[in-house]
């Protein structure tokens, strides 16, 4: 059994083994833990063959850019398979955690862990229909990596009270919108380092079995397009609707502030790709500087909280 590190001292109070459970029946502290035994060790078994099943994707990723043609193919038909089950197992595990309580758990971990799994979500469905099986090289290990940290450092007990099906649209689009905009830093990144490589003439191995980079901009747009637009509507109905979602007033807050900057920066990188023809290392820089600043504002405040300043 792997020992699991929990950060809310309100833990300690559960009967059961404290470091198992992630959330304690408070109404009824004399009852048994409502995460027993039984379930953290599946949780836990799920969660390593989820982990397992990325970091195989990982290698399959890297065969299915085979040089052949027939390589490529049947590696990718394994890939999509082994991605299915993955994503099984991890969501499975996802849901038992997420479950706990009369209302979701979304602490730091866990919450880490959730938008992997709609990253890869993502990333499986949009490689169906555009040439993006190449992002597996980052996506994947870094869903591994993820879904480790959730398992093992799931951190502060965050229920979220989200009583109406409008709440929960609302964190979907959410997620649905960070997802996107990961597989375009993805993207950029990638398109970085190809464009290093033709700069100095050096493209080889696998950089030789990826799109043109005209294809790979394209692409990197479109992700950019879609990810702002499901960012607008996240934005717009967060702002205008939160006392139907949350139960609370809006309140122009630090997480507020850093999306709508990191919204702006992404409306300015749309605006110059049309108007001015941006692209290149100005739309990766731009890319990843946008990226950044949403991503401090998704999780920024809550990892120095939960984990820096509790150290």
């Amino acid at each position: 059994m792997i020992r699991r590190q929990f950060l809310n001292s309100d833990f300690l109070n559960c009967p059961c083994d404290s470091t198992l459970c992630p959330i304690a029946t408070r109404s009824n502290p004399a009852s048994h833990c409502v995460f027993d035994q039984r379930t953290s060790n599946l949780t836990d078994s799920l969660n390593i063959l989820a982990v397992i099943a990325y970091v195989a994707a990982t290698a399959l990723t890297i065969r299915s850019m085979g040089p052949t043609q027939t390589q490529g193919k049947t590696e990718l038909k394994a890939l999509r398979l082994v991605l299915v089950v993955g994503l099984f197992l991890h969501g499975s595990a996802l849901a038992m955690v997420l479950g706990v309580g009369k209302s979701p758990n979304f602490a730091l971990g866990t919450t880490v862990s959730s938008v992997a799994w709609i990253i890869v979500m993502l990333f499986l469905v949009s490689s169906l229909r555009a040439p993006l099986t190449s992002l597996g090289i980052l996506v994947l290990p870094t869903a591994a990596i993820a879904t480790l940290v959730g398992w093992l450092y799931p951190g502060t007990l965050h229920a979220l009270a989200l009583g109406s099906i409008a709440a929960k649209f609302h964190l979907l689009i959410a997620g649905l919108s960070f997802g996107l905009l990961s597989l375009a830093v993805a993207q950029s990144i990638l398109l970085f380092f190809l464009d290093r490589l033709i700069r100095n003439k050096h493209p080889v191995g696998f950089w030789l079995s990826l799109p043109p980079m005209e294809t790979m901009e394209l692409i990197l747009f479109r992700l950019i397009f879609s990810g702002f637009t499901l960012l607008t509507v996240t934005l717009i109905s967060g702002m205008v609707f939160s006392d139907r979602l949350f139960g609370q007033p809006f309140v122009l807050n630090h997480h507020v502030t850093l999306a709508v900057l990191a919204w702006l920066s992404f409306a300015v990188l749309l605006g110059g790709h049309r108007l001015f023809g941006w692209r290149g290392r100005t739309a990766v820089n731009w890319t990843l500087a946008s990226f950044v600043i949403l991503t401090l504002g998704y999780f920024g405040t809550r990892f120095i909280l939960e984990v820096l300043l509790s150290n």
